[in-house]
């Protein structure tokens, strides 16, 4: 499933209204495989809790999300995979970009997730990460792949006893 078409023909990148996929998906149990996300201009609050409370939602390994966005808007990831608590591969997020809030809360309950793969080589600033990683089990195994030099733990950052890789 692919989100953006227009009349069926070709995939659109761009997603121009603000709250367009807010809540999309919200408690849908039986959403396992996530569709194609491919937007790569994105407005504010546009995936923000998109697949909040889909708790069976896995993508399996080689298959994660690919949010291929550049440059965000504000709070366009927000809380996008609350409580999605069966997911352990995370998304490959590309962006460099960042803007306030954008990250917020993204993987909000997430217990199992173990994977998650970040282009982002900046600082982990609470106005772009504000509690992204809040409630991932801290004192489990999961890696983080970045290839930044930022080293800060915790629910804003990096989970305290994940790897980081480069990739």
């Amino acid at each position: 499933m692919i989100l953006l078409q227009l009349d069926g023909v070709g995939e659109s990148t761009t997603i121009t209204y603000t709250y367009c996929f807010y809540k999309l998906f919200d408690g849908c149990a039986g959403l396992c495989t996530p569709p194609k996300l491919p937007a790569t201009t994105l407005a504010n609050y546009c995936y923000m809790y998109m697949f909040y409370d889909c708790e069976n939602l896995q993508p399996t390994a080689g298959q994660n999300v690919v949010l291929p966005a550049i440059t965000l808007s504000n709070y366009c990831y927000a809380g996008m995979f609350w409580n999605c608590k069966n997911m352990i591969n995370g998304p490959e997020i590309h962006a460099t970009q960042l803007a306030y809030r954008c990250f917020n809360n993204m993987f909000y309950y997430c217990s199992d997730l173990q994977e998650v793969k970040l282009h982002y080589t900046g600082k982990f600033a609470d106005a772009f990460f504000r509690n992204w990683m809040n409630e991932v089990p801290v004192y489990g195994y999961g890696v983080l792949y970045y290839n930044g030099t930022d080293t800060t733990r915790g629910i804003s950052a990096i989970p305290e006893s994940w790897d980081v890789e480069t990739f």
